[in-house]
């Protein structure tokens, strides 16, 4: 294993969070629901990963 375990934990959570995304149309509400966490932290969460910038699909 290269990476260590923060990177590889981080790269999970961004696919998780990508995957959840797109499962939902890209709704960051519905996505933030279905997490349990608010929009506010999903958000947050997609800034750590720059999630927000790129397209889903």
């Amino acid at each position: 294993m290269d990476a260590p375990l923060d990177g590889y934990m981080a790269a999970c959570e961004n696919s998780f969070i990508r995957a959840a995304l797109l499962q939902h149309q890209g709704h960051i509400s519905e996505t933030a629901h279905a997490f349990g966490i608010s929009r506010k932290s999903l958000w947050d969460k997609m800034r750590k990963h720059a999630n927000g910038a790129g397209p889903l699909h």
